[in-house]
């Protein structure tokens, strides 16, 4: 026999081997459960935490990337206008070379 005291009265009872067990386990589960929701919850909260860090590094990678190819965009726009200029120069160049050397054939 198992002597047990009342946690809100005081009052002291036996109880036998198999309801001593009962109550014991009924304890131990309840206390399971309640460590398994606790980690539960811990784990969710860790692994929302886990996501919010890899997209904000996502963000960043993506962020990163896009000003590069804005920057090369700009570069290769500048390349193109200052090709094109250097075309229209050339052009011109030879259209009066064409033009000097139709005058001078005359």
């Amino acid at each position: 026999m198992n002597e047990i005291k009342c946690p809100k009265c005081g009052e002291e009872f036996s109880i036998d081997e198999s309801y001593y067990n009962l109550i014991v386990k009924q304890i131990r589960d309840k206390e399971f459960v309640k460590e398994v929701k606790n980690l539960e919850a811990k784990y969710e909260k860790d692994m929302e935490h886990q996501l919010q860090l890899s997209k904000m590094e996502l963000q960043k990678d993506f962020d990163e990337e896009l000003a590069d190819k804005d920057a090369e965009i700009v570069k290769l726009k500048a390349k193109m206008e200052s090709d094109e200029k250097s075309f229209y120069f050339r052009l011109n160049a030879f259209a009066l070379l064409k033009t000097y050397n139709y005058n001078t054939n005359l």
